[in-house]
């Protein structure tokens, strides 16, 4: 894209460390909505392309979801993007509270797998996300196996 990368970074992710350069001052345009982003990460997302079965030329982030309110419709496969300060929601949807810590949305919310007792935490929001959930290895040792669903899918990033 001709962009003027910075110097060469890595940051750990799943999957293991990911090397990224900084792109600084462009401009974002979605559907019309343009606005200024201080700063990119420039990465090889190829490593993703085969477990998703498609082209990645991109991951939009917070900076974005901070900058307008955003119905995602899964079903029309559509984005659609409103002014926060003109934003009225009119739908018959539920109000899920969340906290953000270091640009990154948490609920809390309760597993009742395999009709066992109901068991609570504190639950990253991935809308990107290829699974329902994903549960954490200490959350599984802290409250046993019998959290986990009878029937599992093979781990996406080995």
């Amino acid at each position: 894209l001709g962009f003027k990368l910075g110097k060469k970074n890595k940051i750990s992710a799943i999957g293991g460390k990911i090397e990224y350069s900084l792109v600084r001052n462009i401009n974002f345009d979605v559907a019309g909505a343009t606005f200024p982003v201080r700063q990119i990460a420039a990465i090889d997302l190829s490593v993703l392309e085969p477990k998703l079965g498609r082209n990645i030329d991109g991951i939009i982030g917070a900076e974005f979801f901070n900058r307008f309110v955003v119905e995602i419709n899964y079903v029309a496969q559509t984005l659609d993007l409103y002014d926060p300060a003109s934003f009225r929601y009119s739908g018959e949807g539920e109000v899920i509270p969340f906290e953000i810590e270091s640009s990154t949305p948490f609920i809390r919310a309760e597993l009742s797998p395999n009709d066992a007792e109901s068991v609570a935490g504190e639950f990253l929001v991935d809308t990107g996300a290829i699974s329902s959930l994903y549960v954490n290895k200490p959350f599984v040792e802290k409250h046993g196996s019998s959290i986990l669903p009878r029937k599992t899918v093979p781990e996406l990033f080995t």
